[in-house]
């Protein structure tokens, strides 16, 4: 327990086998149908796509057909107006000579000016020759009927309208059709926006040749992810009970199980897929004085480098239970959708990346500064070379028979339980880095309980008892645990120390 801390996120080494808590952000879609196999039943599914056509006549207006501009307007024009409204004459900054018979734009607000005129009696004024009265009508009326049918046309482009579905909405029908959480839309060109902003506005959604190509692709994208056939996909599991080191030295924030703000874990994969679903299991508490917030955690998942690596957030969630109430966070995603490093990169591997972002306002707490213990060639080459020689070993003939990735596993986590051992042995009880020798104090107990675990494991995986198994296992490596115990003595005057 550190002094003066603001609050922690702490992550046991153990881990429950099933969650009583799960935390699912962000994932409606449960498995679906991803992941079919040989062992169940195949679907095939067939997608017919369904277009509503909508055919618009046009509407031939009547009501100007038997006036014609060029025939009957323009003349009145010409006859009564043109010579008031000219490029030479142009009364009251208006102009009639160039007129047309298109109202749209500025020549729309013309027309409309005209009207009003000619209806007050303004136009032809009192010193010029009058407009006769079946003139005006005629002018009258064919100025309304024009001005009514662009009223009309308008109201007619504001009905429903057939329209495509938008990015987002095309993503999350696919997604709900296939049960599967992916971006189908990302290749997908980007929606117009409308002139009042939204971009699901039916008259703002084409759909051009190439457009539909791109629907059609993501279509075969999705269907793809759903319809697995074949062997089942290898599945890779990791278990990281104590953090990985930082790929980036330069920066300096705390690493480690115990978070505070800023601090972070880091768990470092080389074996991993590079598409499917994954499933991230956190087992975290938290640690809060009085007067401050839950701290955040923040999952990440990016490339492993030795420079800023381009990671992608996962999730955020607080960590709201007690230290004495450790619960298991899942976090769900497609690998397909993060950061993966090409096929031959300088640092291969991918690193799920764990943050406290509780942000409390004082300092950042930088990691411990403590001198350590480095060995020479000679004594490194004597390390390796005894790790391998004395670890404890398995002597159970069923255990051994086995070919099961525990038992390798077992045996590496031996070889580097006595590596610690042997690096112990050589270091004196009274060195002046005793911080390096608390923190290989608690590595060798870290180990030690691992061990236990992977006897226990292969212990069930045999169909033996456990145990009988433990007790054969002491007895056959009774010298090793003995001579284990000695080193371990040594240092009895320092704790352990958890990096």
């Amino acid at each position: 327990m550190f002094d003066g801390v603001t609050n922690i996120i702490n992550f046991p080494p153990k881990r429950l086998a099933k969650p009583p808590n799960t935390y699912r952000p962000a994932s409606r879609a449960q498995d679906g149908v991803e992941g079919l196999h040989k062992s169940h039943p195949l679907l095939t599914c067939f997608f017919t796509l369904c277009c509503s056509v909508l055919f618009v006549c046009p509407v031939v207006e009547a009501s100007n057909a038997g006036h014609s501009f060029e025939a009957d307007i323009k003349p009145i024009l010409t006859l009564f107006c043109i010579k008031c409204h000219n490029a030479d004459t142009t009364k009251a900054d208006l102009r009639i000579d160039t007129l047309q018979s298109d109202f749209s734009g500025a020549q729309g607000e013309t027309w409309h000016d005209i009207l009003n005129r000619v209806e007050i009696g303004d136009m032809p004024p009192q010193d010029a020759d009058g407009l006769p009265t079946p003139q005006r009508r005629k002018l009258v009326k064919w100025i309304r009927n024009e001005l009514s049918a662009i009223q009309r046309n308008k109201l007619e482009a504001h009905r429903p309208v057939v329209r495509r579905l938008t990015k987002y909405e095309y993503n999350n029908t696919l997604r709900d059709l296939t049960g599967i959480e992916l971006d189908y839309a990302i290749d997908l060109p980007p929606d117009s926006m409308s002139p009042n902003g939204f971009k699901n506005n039916g008259a703002s959604l084409g759909l051009s040749a190439i457009q539909m190509e791109y629907y059609v692709l993501a279509a075969r994208r999705a269907m793809a992810k759903a319809i697995v056939t074949g062997p089942a996909p290898k599945v890779y599991r990791h278990r990281f009970e104590t953090s990985s080191p930082s790929n980036t030295p330069k920066v300096k924030t705390e690493v480690g199980n115990r978070m505070q703000p800023g601090s972070r874990f880091f768990g470092k994969m080389l074996e991993f897929p590079r598409e499917g679903t994954f499933v991230i299991r956190i087992k975290a508490s938290s640690l809060v004085p009085v007067g401050q917030g839950v701290p955040r955690m923040q999952v990440a998942i990016g490339l492993r480098s030795d420079t800023v690596s381009p990671t992608k957030l996962l999730a955020e969630i607080d960590v709201k239970n007690p230290e004495s109430s450790p619960e298991v966070y899942e976090f769900r995603g497609r690998m397909e959708e993060f950061p993966l490093p090409g096929h031959n990169p300088k640092f291969p591997g991918v690193t799920i990346a764990v943050t406290n972002i509780y942000d409390d306002g004082l300092p950042a707490v930088l990691p411990l500064q403590y001198k350590v213990i480095k060995f020479g060639r000679d004594d490194s080459n004597q390390i390796e070379t005894r790790a391998k020689e004395n670890s404890l070993r398995l002597h159970n003939s069923q255990i051994l028979s086995s070919t099961s990735k525990l038992v390798r596993d077992f045996s590496k986590s031996a070889q580097t339980l006595q590596k610690t051992i042997e690096e112990l042995r050589l270091l004196n009880s009274n060195s002046d880095a005793p911080i390096d020798i608390s923190f290989r104090l608690h590595d060798y107990e870290t180990q030690r309980k691992k061990l236990d675990a992977l006897l226990q494991r292969l212990s069930k995986e045999s169909d033996l008892d456990h145990r009988a198994t433990v007790a054969s296992f002491e007895n056959s490596n009774d010298d090793t645990l003995n001579d284990h115990a000695e080193v371990v003595s040594k240092f009895k005057h320092l704790s352990p120390l958890n990096r």
